[in-house]
């Protein structure tokens, strides 16, 4: 039976110290990125936005933190 990303318990909680988003915003400075597009539903940007702004960090940078995060939990599963 396949797990869908969205039944994991393991997203029930996501932490990350804005510090440490910052820091490693720095180190990656002018690293190629490739830009894409993605639809979401509005009141999801809305929670990502107040997520970020929260912890003080901008919501295209939470955005990709969540993906980077879903990747690596989702290749050790």
């Amino acid at each position: 039976m396949k797990k869908y990303a969205k039944q994991l318990k393991e997203y029930n909680k996501i932490d990350f110290d804005p510090e440490d988003i910052l820091a490693e915003m720095s180190r990656l400075k002018g690293h190629r990125r490739k830009p894409i597009s993605v639809a979401l539903e509005e009141d999801i940007v809305k929670n990502i936005k107040s997520m970020a702004l929260k912890k003080g960090i901008p919501y295209q940078v939470l955005i990709r933190l969540l993906i980077v995060d879903g990747v690596r939990r989702l290749k050790a599963a």
